[in-house]
């Protein structure tokens, strides 16, 4: 299986978010007396900060390989998909930077490769090399989309 995770550019999106959050509940922790109450806010507050340490050191996933499938989207990007590599019938790469893939009929599944950053070529070539394997054939070729 081959991970590829979210773009550090958006990640720090949410690291930023969550710090903010935890400094607000440091500040209202201020605001009160009962020690029950302090100590839940503390507490809250310092989950978010190894929350956001674990965010720094390990992005969330957005797009996952396997031999017989792949998942695009996960946590802060999109809602997940999966996707067999027997189901793809068609994929094509547009000059904004989407990848999409036609699963026949009027369901094409678009996947922004911005949220993969400068892994985008990677992933691209990845994708196009596991639906050659899954087909049995040379079927998808990525230098004709570009």
């Amino acid at each position: 299986m081959t991970t590829y995770r979210l773009d550090r550019r958006f990640t720090l999106q949410a690291i930023g978010l969550t710090l903010l959050i935890a400094g607000i509940a440091l500040a209202v922790s201020m605001m009160f007396d009962n020690t029950w109450v302090v100590t839940a806010l503390w507490v809250f507050a310092l989950l978010l900060v190894v929350r956001a340490g674990l965010l720094w050191f390990r992005p969330p996933p957005v797009a996952r390989l396997t031999a017989d499938q792949v998942t695009l989207g996960g946590p802060l990007t999109v809602r997940p998909v999966q996707i067999g590599w027997k189901d793809v019938q068609n994929v094509s790469l547009k000059d904004d930077g989407r990848l999409l893939l036609d699963r026949g009929g009027d369901t094409v599944v678009v996947f922004p490769l911005h949220f993969v950053g400068g892994r985008a070529r990677e992933l691209t070539r990845d994708i196009y090399d596991r639906l050659n394997e899954a087909n049995g054939y040379r079927r998808f070729d990525p230098s004709a989309d570009q």
